[in-house]
């Protein structure tokens, strides 16, 4: 297998962040550097949303793209208050087995990418069975 390195990164997500321990401003002038010497395209905030609310409501360009759970997308937070669109959602696979849900892979995508029309839904597995019905899904879907 051939690996070939990047000279830069497509997005760098700062995950669960803590306003208390980050200085935004400082943060921001920084990425803006990594981004004026191409190291860095774009950056953003993974998580659940309550962790980095007081930015996305203030606009803050550490905001500029989201990572959401998909459970996320179904309650009321400051997502959905402040009409972003969603746009990159992770677990809704994870979210149905942990609800006792039997799996049926195929409905779960389809119903992740219905609530996120905007946006990007992030799937994994670990289980080889799973990745399989994943790749027969996305060949469906495209």
């Amino acid at each position: 297998m051939l690996f070939r390195s990047r000279d830069y990164v497509d997005i760098l997500f700062l995950h669960e962040p803590s306003a208390e321990v980050i200085n935004a401003d400082e943060f921001i002038i920084w990425l803006e550097n990594q981004r004026k010497k191409g190291l860095l395209r774009n950056w953003g905030l993974a998580g659940p949303p309550e962790r980095y609310a007081e930015w996305v409501r203030s606009s803050s360009g550490l905001a500029q793209v989201l990572q959401i759970p998909d459970s996320a997308l179904s309650n009321n937070n400051v997502i959905s208050e402040k009409k972003r669109p969603y746009q990159l959602t992770y677990g809704c696979l994870s979210r149905k087995k942990k609800e006792g849900h039997n799996l049926n892979i195929s409905e779960v995508i389809c119903s992740a990418l219905a609530r996120n029309i905007y946006g990007t839904v992030v799937v994994s597995s670990r289980k080889i069975r799973h990745l399989s019905n994943l790749a027969e899904i996305a060949e469906k879907i495209r």
